[in-house]
């Protein structure tokens, strides 16, 4: 099995991944390079510092990677059932911010959300030969959007349980912040469709289109009129938003193809 470390670009790759859980592991964590092995990769959590020093390091002609050089001549078979099985047992790694403390349930969402983002793009790629371009810092995604081609994408795994697809508007970092920050489809970026739901089903809509039918329910409310698409809103402890039901709503989405038509 031939490998050799790769520059980290965020290209989702099973050679990217490895080449940095093989860094961290050795030269961050100095675990003894005979007791490194795939295993763990599962648990393994990947930070923005372990990015910047990884490329630091790989950038640098003078590094020493002899410890791996050592472990990747000695671990063919390991090398080769983790290509095989990337995508399955093993996933690209999200790489968490250290702009907040975030409980291991956060951490789950946000790789399940890291996840369905790398089905998108992928797709994106194969069949239409398009880079979804992600901004890549957190200042960057909230100034910008998430992604250069202005695609927000959301992973939410309850519509089929609920039948219902729910629409942010507003956001707070933390539940005991007084006020809520205009967030989803309020928020002023670049984002020009919403893409929601996960990797079996998901609905695409233009922001207009949802500004519009926000703007309309909000009317609805304050004529005091039942919302005619069975609209309800919802405020939680750090967010807030619509419930849009799902038979009312798809008649609103747009196909993916006709996203992409829309792009340029």
């Amino acid at each position: 099995m031939s490998f050799q470390l790769v520059p980290y670009q965020y290209q989702a790759t099973w050679q990217e991944a490895l080449s940095i859980y093989l860094y961290v592991k050795i030269y961050i964590n100095h675990v003894i390079v005979k007791d490194v092995t795939i295993q763990n990769y599962p648990s393994f959590e990947l930070y923005d510092h372990h990015v910047k020093k990884y490329t630091i390091w790989y950038q640098n002609s003078n590094r020493k990677e002899d410890k791996i050089k050592r472990w990747i001549m000695t671990h063919h078979a390991e090398i080769a059932y983790f290509q095989e099985n990337f995508g399955q047992i093993f996933q690209a790694k999200v790489e968490f911010w250290q702009d907040r403390k975030k409980t291991e349930y956060y951490k789950t969402k946000l790789q399940q959300a890291f996840e369905f983002e790398n089905f998108i793009a992928h797709k994106l790629q194969q069949e239409y030969g398009i880079n979804i371009e992600p901004y890549l810092t957190p200042q960057g995604q909230y100034d910008l959007g998430e992604n250069k081609l202005g695609i927000e994408i959301k992973n939410d795994q309850l519509i089929k349980k609920y039948k219902n697809i729910y629409i942010e508007y507003a956001e707070k970092a933390r539940a005991s912040n007084a006020n809520y920050i205009p967030s989803g489809i309020l928020k002023k970026d670049n984002t020009r469709f919403f893409l929601i739901g996960d990797e079996q089903k998901f609905w695409i809509f233009r922001k207009s289109r949802l500004l519009e039918i926000y703007y309309e329910e909000i009317r609805y409310q304050q004529q005091q009129q039942r919302s005619r698409r069975k609209i309800q809103f919802k405020q939680k402890e750090t967010s807030k938003g619509f419930v849009y039901p799902v038979i009312a709503a798809q008649h609103e989405a747009i196909s993916f193809e006709q996203m992409v038509q829309e792009l340029f």
